[in-house]
């Protein structure tokens, strides 16, 4: 979650960023009248912007941990069978191909990963014996 709000405020400086730099451009195109007018209109852009970013980022939030809670109660193996199913219909199969191998790879890594951090836990248990 914290590293939600550094994209948040990431977003936020990109934008306030180009907001700037967009009104600078128009104030030494334009005349003055119309400055007040575009700023207020960049304003309402920019906060426009915010909220859509922020509902948009609850909305990834909330899908995230609702596949989690999904991933809790039906298991591993049944998203990985719906996963490959869905690639399927929707891939190519030189595509498929690809994709499954890069599954496999990804799969042992992970393996190798567990492995490492058990084998990890084991010898830090025996050097505290």
């Amino acid at each position: 979650m914290a590293d939600d709000q550094g994209n948040q405020d990431s977003l936020r400086q990109f934008v306030a960023d180009e907001c700037k730099a967009q009104a600078t451009e128009r104030s030494d195109v334009e005349n003055p009248e119309n400055v007040t007018l575009d700023a207020e209109r960049m304003n309402n852009f920019y906060q426009r912007a915010l909220r859509e970013s922020e509902r948009m980022s609850n909305e990834v939030t909330r899908s995230h941990m609702q596949r989690s809670e999904l991933h809790k109660e039906l298991g591993a193996d049944m998203f990985k069978s719906w996963t490959q199913d869905h690639a399927q219909e929707v891939l190519s199969s030189e595509r498929y191909e690809l994709w499954s191998k890069e599954e496999e790879k990804a799969e042992e890594a992970l393996k190798q990963l567990k492995n490492s951090s058990i084998c990890e836990d084991e010898s830090s248990d025996d050097a505290s014996h």
